[in-house]
């Protein structure tokens, strides 16, 4: 899901804090529905920081509001979060970093990362629907 906006629409894309607070206001029902879904499913995060408030509202909600045990899941370059700073947000959140290296601001490793989480995705599901062991 990409919460505040895409790319294929700029003039919509949540950037202030005036904008998350806004869209949390105007889109109530969808907020309501992800926080369900954060309590019921684990996210795998791309593309977003810690430093995010409806990500950090979310999460944080979820492991103390409700006592949510099973961790979510960031994606982070091994340059945006210094390295003291990780252990501190995977205790409060609850999430558990998944850190990339990059290199001259080549995010490869991520890109082939994901490729490579594609082809386990297919392969787990094809082994489901042959053994119907769920």
């Amino acid at each position: 899901m990409k919460i505040h906006g895409t790319i294929d629409n700029t003039s919509k894309l949540i950037f202030s804090r005036t904008d998350y607070a806004s869209a949390r206001s105007q889109h109530r029902d969808f907020y309501e529905i992800l926080n369900a879904l954060g309590l019921t499913h684990t996210f795998l995060f791309i593309g977003c920081g810690a430093n995010d408030p409806d990500i950090r509202l979310l999460l944080e909600d979820a492991f103390f509001k409700h006592n949510a045990v099973k961790p979510h899941y960031m994606v982070v370059s091994d340059k945006s979060i210094h390295k003291d700073m990780m252990p501190v947000i995977e205790k409060t959140l609850n999430v558990n970093m998944l850190v990339y290296k990059t290199s001259k601001g080549s995010h490869q490793e991520l890109t082939d990362s994901l490729k490579n989480l594609v082809q386990q995705v297919e392969i787990a599901r094809i082994e489901l629907k042959e053994n119907m062991n769920w």
